[in-house]
């Protein structure tokens, strides 16, 4: 037996050797499929984040939105319009954690305030700005604050 050791000794250590490099593989990976899990849950972490914090931006926007209808700033309020249907958009392009029904609330959002813009821009172009129905074009942007509000409590309750 010992002379089977001696003239093997290579052997065996090559397949010893083997079994190391085959179990530091296997601990590697492990570890390699740990960090791409915990890489995932950051993003899907960093991008509820960012979706909550605009959508809460979208929010104020259509208060501030409902502000310059009483106040009647015309033109601010034109600017308003577009960059609030930027934000909305952006939140439904770059937020695929979200559901359809959610997707749809947003895009909802979008049309409206693209209505209520081309209504304004109308009337600013024709110098009818008085005859724009300002009580109408406010409960429009409190439905639609409603209907953000309750998708901020839904990507909470759904950890979005």
């Amino acid at each position: 037996m010992g002379d089977f050791f001696q003239r093997h000794w290579g052997d065996m250590a090559s397949v010893a050797g083997l079994g190391i490099t085959f179990w530091t593989f296997m601990k590697v990976r492990s570890v390699s499929v740990a960090a791409d899990a915990a890489r995932r849950e950051m993003r899907e972490r960093l991008s509820s984040f960012a979706t909550l914090s605009d959508v809460s931006a979208a929010i104020s926007m259509m208060d501030e939105i409902k502000r310059l209808h009483r106040a009647k700033g015309w033109q601010v309020r034109l600017e308003r319009y577009s960059a609030l249907r930027k934000l909305l958009l952006g939140i439904h392009t770059y937020n695929t954690a979200l559901t359809k029904d959610q997707k749809t609330v947003l895009i909802a959002a979008v049309s409206q305030f693209k209505i209520i813009e081309d209504r304004v821009e109308r009337a600013c172009a024709s110098g009818k700005e008085d005859d724009l129905k300002l009580a109408q074009f406010n409960r429009m942007v409190t439905q639609q604050i409603d209907a953000l509000d309750q998708l901020l409590i839904s990507i909470k309750q759904a950890g979005v």
